[in-house]
């Protein structure tokens, strides 16, 4: 990848990456209130380039603990969910480039 950003008309690859979904599991408790939960996000990738196409789903799990305010806990759900897309999008990014160092060394 080398670190460039190109238009889609001048790219040698595209990615397209789509959210599959979340879920959160509870892990403690604390006077019946969810104090910590584990974040499970599932994420898609689709990558074509002039050697074919690649695809992969990923799942990553975020674990954190959680207030018992309704509105924390909201906001907390979305960081969970930022960091599993970029836990997944750092994990597709060193699988290709780990697979493209193999095709080159072939």
């Amino acid at each position: 990848f080398k670190g460039r950003v190109a238009s889609k008309e001048e790219a040698e690859s595209q990615i397209r990456i789509s959210y599959a979904g979340s879920t959160f599991i509870p892990l403690a408790y604390e006077d019946g209130y969810v104090t910590r939960y584990r974040a499970v996000i599932r994420v898609k990738f689709n990558m074509v380039n002039k050697l074919g196409k690649e695809q992969k789903l990923i799942t990553s799990i975020v674990e954190s603990d959680i207030q018992a305010s309704s509105l924390t806990s909201s906001a907390l759900r979305t960081e969970a969910i930022r960091k599993g897309l970029e836990k997944a999008l750092d994990e597709f990014l060193a699988y290709v480039s780990a697979k493209g160092m193999l095709k080159e060394t072939k």
